[in-house]
């Protein structure tokens, strides 16, 4: 469940890599001999309010009636406060009977203070304060709320009609919403509809913001929540093109006075309970019907957002009853997003059946030879998905039966419920999860060779897909070696006398995935072991690991793991393809282990918002250490693992404009923290020292006799507990804290509010520094010296274990706890004997800046 990208340069012999860019529009082009699908819906963007609301400031009176002239006005929304000094607001004219947009002219302040310090903290890095205070002399307003309310009824306010300033305001709300629909891509009219085909609820503001510091500031207000920060309800973000950023994102106000500020707060408007879905694939064009059985959760709900991916174009939506069911979907290029109108509120709770037709292309991509892969972007979203929630992720039971060319192979999430079956071109082939909720269901075909094991110890059975001919981009690559190879050879007299001139000494050519897949299998059965042992039971008995055509990308869904095709490829030829670096980096190594760690972490437990993705992220990358560990059983792999995870942490790169990534923000922040200003900080942050957090638990719970027993322990209960629900970061601290031991216990209170504290909610990150000496006082060796630690604040603590070594690996002797800036004195430790080696954290057991081990 993520994509890397290394950059890296293809390094193959001389001029024939230029061909693979041509080659590959050559594909592209090839893919859309379909062409453009068109399909015609008889209730698509018909629904008269829909239709009034869309088309409002196309007519060029629809600023000239009501409009207010303002004086020391103050409008609150939420934390965000705006003071209009003076000034002139324009109403857009009523829809339905209700205002749904303003745009004001003149001078004022806008000023927000984050009510939390997190937020505060991100505020600071991209503004240097903790609060803000922006003055404006324009506000473009789209809401649903009492904002026109609000301004008429107040004293500071002297209603009018026929400004001089409307054609104006028209234009500036116009280029507002050209914003919104083509470069957010978001159908405002259609979140306006959500709101006046409901009962009455609070609604919602945007605020676009021209400051006179910030010119492209907007504050957004939703009970509903804010899709990019689900669940979160107000975000003020900078939408310019080179500094576009979330500032801060947080709760309503009235959330944190009730306690009910969670990340686990439910803001769907419905839930998805199954799929029954028939899909019949064409090349790359995907013909479909879903029929979804569904709940509102809020009564008087009417329209539904539906997450569907926006080249995919409904023909038809009907109920139980075939009676069509109102459709909203703009272009796809635009604000192409899905909504449903029905034609009355359902009853809350009750279950009920929509049937979804569609069609389109861009979900699947060809690379030739049977090499097809499910576009990333669509991963949840090839289906009608839940376009209330963030990700479209709605657990839900699936039933898939697929139609595709019989010379090829499918291969989906659950299990085949039926044998396949060929109808004339075609093989038609059932999957289902088998009454299993899943948070995303996908698949994969192709022209694929299978590899299978059915693995006693675990009851697993594990299958390796690998397509039998390689991509159009190796292809090309081929191509291009004869063609070199033959300019080589023109003249015959010349190959005679030089052989090697005719080569260009690679071996690519012989390039076959296939000579891998036992590799790979014995990689998912080590792996699977080792996760079961410390995780527990997964609840499906089989795991399929199948072939992509993309480079730098693996994916894991229930079951079924997506693997870039060259981690199926020898070291030597990739090496050849991708440069020495690109071609042994650990990626490569790693792959197999964390995809097939998200079976637990991303699956068997989910996450419930992007505050605590870094659980799934982060607990993979843990539970790879682990598959070096016991499979590599080399420490110094073990300990390589972990500077590489330590040097993302702390170290600044190109990827993150030279920015060391824990300055950032915590990982909680997840992925807002990748902004123009801070590049691709959150994929050196999340995943690294999201691991790390998990890893100084281990080795803090790591005992001499039982090992990791412990840690298992609270791993399984971990998941038992919380099995196939949407975990929290509050949820794990208290895992932990129930499985704390008294070397933890720092605070003697049974808590973890230290370290959750430093590691997960802040950003410090200490350095350490060891110097002792050995000498030998009556015939016996004795150990003393200082352990520094710095850079932190004086309430920080850590225990800092110290290990010895006398000839058969490193043994821990015990840990320091220290606080603050400051030094402890070991005093002096007698010794059985002389040790070979000492050392502070010899485990990578701290997440440090830097550690230092220096002898006297």
């Amino acid at each position: 469940m993520k994509i890397r990208k290394l950059f890296v340069s293809l390094l193959v012999a001389s001029s024939f890599i230029t061909s693979i860019l041509a080659q590959d529009d050559k594909d592209k082009k090839d893919e859309r001999v379909l062409g453009e699908v068109t399909v015609t819906a008889q209730k698509t963007n018909i629904d008269p309010v829909y239709v009034e609301l869309r088309k409002l400031s196309e007519d060029t009176n629809a600023f000239t009636g009501e409009y207010a002239k303002v004086n020391n006005l103050v409008v609150k929304k939420d934390a965000g406060v705006f003071t209009l000094r003076n000034g002139e607001i324009y109403f857009l004219r009523e829809a339905d009977g209700r205002r749904t947009g303003a745009v004001f002219f003149g001078e004022g302040e806008f000023s927000l203070v984050p009510p939390v310090e997190s937020e505060k903290r991100m505020l600071k890095f991209f503004t240097d304060k903790t609060d803000l205070k922006e003055n404006f002399t324009q506000i473009v307003m789209f809401f649903t709320d009492i904002t026109f309310d609000e301004v008429r009824k107040s004293p500071n306010v002297q209603m009018s009609t026929n400004g001089s300033q409307a054609e104006k305001a028209r234009s500036a709300f116009r280029g507002k919403e050209a914003l919104i629909r083509n470069s957010f891509q978001y159908n405002m009219a259609a979140r306006i509809l959500l709101d006046a085909y409901a009962p009455p609820r609070p609604g919602f503001f945007w605020g676009f913001i021209d400051g006179k510091k910030y010119d492209k500031l907007l504050l957004k207000v939703d009970p509903l929540g804010i899709t990019e920060v689900s669940p979160e309800q107000v975000v003020l973000a900078n939408y310019s093109a080179s500094d576009r950023a979330i500032w801060v994102a947080f709760h309503l106000e009235d959330e944190y006075n009730k306690g009910t500020a969670l990340s686990s707060a439910d803001r769907r408007v419905f839930d998805v309970i199954s799929h029954d879905i028939n899909i019949a694939l064409r090349g790359t064009k995907v013909i479909a019907t879903d029929n979804v059985q569904m709940k509102t959760l809020v009564a008087g709900q009417r329209v539904l957002p539906i997450d569907l991916y926006p080249t995919l174009r409904v023909k038809r939506i009907t109920n139980d009853n075939g009676e069509a069911i109102g459709i909203i979907q703009e272009d796809e290029s635009k604000d192409g997003s899905l909504s449903i109108i029905l034609p009355t509120a359902p009853e809350r709770g009750k279950p009920f059946n929509l049937n979804f037709e569609y069609e389109g292309n861009n979900v699947l991509e060809s690379r030739g030879s049977g090499n097809f892969i499910l576009n990333p972007s669509a991963r949840a979203t090839w289906y009608p998905n839940n376009g209330s929630v963030r990700y479209g992720i709605d657990q839900a039971t699936f039933s898939i039966t697929f139609r595709y060319p019989k010379h090829l192979m499918m291969i989906g999430v659950g299990e085949e419920v039926e044998p396949e079956k060929i109808e004339g071109d075609e093989k038609i082939a059932k999957w289902s999860t088998n009454n299993v909720e899943m948070k995303v269901a996908g698949f994969n075909y192709g022209d694929f060779k299978k590899y299978e094991f059915d693995d006693k110890t675990t009851g697993y059975k594990l299958e390796v897909l690998v397509n039998r001919d390689v991509p159009n981009e190796i292809k090309g690559i081929q191509n291009d070696i004869d063609r070199y190879e033959s300019r080589r050879a023109e003249s015959a007299d010349r190959a005679y006398r030089d052989p090697v001139a005719r080569t260009t000494g690679t071996n690519l050519r012989s390039i076959s995935t296939s000579s891998m897949a036992d590799y790979v299998l014995g990689e998912a059965k080590n792996s699977t072991r080792i996760y079961d042992a410390y995780f527990g039971r997964l609840p499906f008995n089989r795991i399929a690991l199948t072939q992509q055509p993309n480079t730098f990308f693996g994916q894991a869904w229930a079951s079924l793991i997506y693997m870039p095709y060259l981690a199926f490829v020898g070291e030597s030829q990739r090496k050849q393809l991708l440069g020495s670096f690109g071609g042994s980096n650990s990626f490569w190594r790693q792959v197999t282990a964390h995809e097939v760690a998200h079976q637990w972490w991303g699956h068997s437990v989910g996450w419930s918002s992007y505050h605590d993705q870094w659980m799934s992220e982060g607990f993979a990358e843990l539970s790879t250490s682990l598959y070096i560990q016991f499979v590599k059983k080399d420490l110094d792999q073990f300990n390589e693992f972990w500077e590489q995870q330590r040097s993302q942490i702390v170290e600044p790169s190109r990827s993150t404009n030279g920015i060391r990534p824990y300055t950032v923000g915590p990982v909680t922040q997840g992925y807002r923290l990748n902004t123009v200003k801070t590049g691709n900080v959150a994929q050196n942050l999340i995943y690294p020292k999201g691991a790390y957090i998990l890893h100084m638990l281990r080795m803090m719970m790591m005992d001499s006799k039982e090992r990791d027993a412990k840690f298992q322990l609270m791993m399984r209960d971990f998941i038992k507990t919380h099995y196939n629900q949407e975990i929290t970061t509050e949820d794990f601290k208290a895992i932990v804290e129930k499985h704390i031991t008294p070397k933890m216990d720092i605070d003697k209170n049974g808590k973890m509010d230290w370290f959750f504290d430093q590691w997960v909610y802040g950003t410090e990150v200490p350095a350490y520094k060891f110097e002792y000496s050995l000498n030998e006082v009556d015939g016996k060796t004795v150990l003393s010296g200082k352990v520094n630690q710095s850079g932190v604040s004086d309430d920080f603590a850590m225990p800092v274990p110290l290990y010895l070594d006398f000839g058969a690996g490193w043994v821990s002797i015990g840990s320091v706890t220290i606080v603050g800036n400051k030094s402890f004195d070991l005093g002096n430790i007698a010794l059985p004997k002389r040790p070979r080696k000492v050392a502070i954290c010899a485990l990578s057991d701290v997440l440090a800046t830097s550690i230092e081990n220096k002898q006297k």
